[in-house]
């Protein structure tokens, strides 16, 4: 399920797409009017996922601006 938050739309490039990586598969979570606190959001969703993810991301207009790598048990 993806939440869109204050009006912001997962196809507008103005918007933040907060994703993770699980399987080597991408998963969008939120989207994020632009101007918002997308760091706070991107590791809110890492303290609370119960799955084994590898990273999460945040993306503006197909571009990555955030990226946090994470190491599960069994990765390294």
């Amino acid at each position: 399920m993806i939440v869109e938050r204050q009006g912001a739309r997962l196809e507008d490039p103005s918007s933040l797409v907060i994703s993770y990586i699980y399987k080597e598969e991408e998963f969008v979570t939120e989207v994020l009017p632009d101007g918002s606190d997308y760091v706070n959001a991107a590791l809110e969703l890492m303290h609370s996922i119960r799955l084994a993810i590898t990273a999460v991301k945040v993306s503006q207009g197909g571009n990555v601006i955030w990226e946090r790598s994470l190491m599960t048990r069994g990765s390294f």
